[in-house]
């Protein structure tokens, strides 16, 4: 894919070639260039887009620069192409601002919290010396030379840096900020080796919340019990997982390091309200529990407690949740959990059957699909994936087959073949990161992908002997 430059000619009057069909923006300022952090790919790019029906270039390039990093600018002139798109010489229209705390690659934060495709298309946005970036880091290594010719002819201007932008979060998170600011200070003024054992105890807590734990936790599930609590629990993750997302698109609250990127120790972006992992850890431990009439306090509720608390305090001291988050997404775990017992409880409904039906999982599929169209973002079409992946295995003949019981080879065998599976789906998005498309729909493949895997090792062991 090549890239050409030119000298600087007049955004408006410039006739673009038939082949452009994306517009960019390339903003230098303190001898530095503004690069996104894209959400799908991982890899840094220029702000810029598709170009709309009837829209000039120069306005998709602006219009892209402002979704994508909240910088509100004017495309100058054309400097450049690459096969399909324009890149302008955009300039902001007002003072450029940057955190003075630099990344890992050595950029300086900005802070885009407020931009329209904040946590959908982009991760972050930074302001760093091309030289820092490597071609390997950019979308399409091979443009990124001429990119850095153009840059020495693009119009320069000044940049304002601030420690932090705790002022424009709302009061009654600035006090939360200053609340993990003090945690996170007390803990780095111990000792060296003492504080750093404890931080690291507390951060590994967040292994709890992440997403391959469910390669474990379901196959493991659904041999332990009986097949109706396990559906019951799915069911239940799936909701809680919906509903939590439609309520962090509701309230759209960045995450506390948007406002102070100092605090953050874990990798994380977009918005942090309600904390999910938290409302989907108490939801379904409830549900499990009371299906195992396990609701007092014993040694396995102590561990979820022991682990729900670990997590919850490891997400606070990593800067990437508020303690309200915390809270209220537990107290939404423990409503959704109540709803579905009260459910459960009424004479005139059969839970197990209703959650078992191919009519209720079409449904939440269906639901999906609403939400796809709504927020055209990669979460909902990979709920989407898992949801129709779902009612697939609902429609199937053989729907009614039992898990438990069944000897532990299955359950390792599986397990493992979803582990490599999903390692190679890893390895394809990076062959695969020029493209965004190419990206979404190998993660919308991802779990239809793990289910058809453990059903497949289930049927080729459905012979085996029990376990008694």
């Amino acid at each position: 894919m090549g890239l050409s430059y030119s000298f600087p000619s007049h955004a408006q009057s410039t006739a673009l070639p038939d082949n452009i069909r994306g517009a960019l923006c390339l903003v230098r300022a303190d001898e530095q260039i503004v690069l996104v952090n894209e959400k799908i790919t991982g890899k840094f790019s220029l702000p810029g887009g598709g170009i709309s029906s009837h829209e000039p270039a120069s306005v998709a390039a602006e219009r892209e620069a402002w979704e994508e990093t909240g910088l509100v600018v004017t495309a100058k002139s054309v400097i450049g192409y690459t096969d399909t798109a324009v890149i302008f010489d955009c300039v902001s229209d007002s003072e450029l601002v940057a955190y003075e705390f630099q990344n890992r690659e050595g950029g300086y934060v900005l802070p885009i919290w407020f931009a329209p495709h904040y946590g959908v298309e982009t991760n972050s946005a930074m302001l760093i010396d091309p030289n820092r970036v490597n071609a390997s880091q950019y979308r399409y290594p091979e443009q990124w030379n001429a990119i850095r010719k153009i840059f020495a002819i693009a119009s320069e201007q000044p940049a304002l840096y601030l420690e932090d932008l705790i002022n424009a979060a709302p009061v009654f998170h600035q006090r939360e900020i200053e609340l993990i600011q003090k945690i996170q200070n007390s803990i780095s003024s111990l000792p060296e080796p003492l504080s750093n054992i404890i931080e690291s105890i507390i951060i590994t807590g967040d292994i709890f919340g992440q997403s391959w734990l469910i390669l474990i936790l379901f196959p493991l599930l659904f041999s332990c019990v009986k097949k109706q609590t396990a559906i019951k629990v799915m069911f239940v993750f799936v909701c809680t997982s919906l509903l939590a997302l439609v309520a962090r698109q509701g309230f759209s609250l960045p995450a506390p390091y948007a406002y102070f990127p100092e605090l953050q120790r874990l990798p994380d972006v977009g918005l942090s309200f309600p904390n999910i992992a938290i409302t989907l850890w108490v939801s379904c431990s409830l549900v499990l529990m009371s299906s195992l009439k396990w609701l007092d306090w014993n040694k396995f509720s102590a561990l979820i407690f022991t682990i729900g608390v670990w997590f919850g305090l490891s997400q606070l001291c990593a800067g990437v949740t508020y303690f309200s988050d915390i809270v209220v997404g537990a107290i939404l775990g423990v409503l959704i959990a109540w709803h579905v017992e009260r459910l459960e409880r009424k004479p005139e409904i059969d839970l197990g059957k209703l959650l078992s039906s191919k009519g209720l999982w079409c449904g939440m599929a269906l639901i999906c699909l609403i939400l796809t169209m709504i927020w055209p973002q990669p979460i909902f079409t990979q709920w989407l994936g898992a949801t129709v992946t779902i009612a697939v295995v609902f429609c199937l003949p053989g729907s009614s087959f039992s898990f438990e019981g069944r000897s532990l080879a299955p359950l390792v065998i599986s397990i493992g073949l979803m582990t490599v599976s999903s390692f190679a789906l890893n390895y394809l998005k990076m062959q695969l990161n020029y493209s965004s498309l190419y990206i979404l729909i190998v993660d919308m493949l991802r779990f239809p992908l793990m289910v058809s895997v453990w059903l497949f090792v289930y049927m080729s062991c459905l012979k085996g002997p029990k376990v008694r």
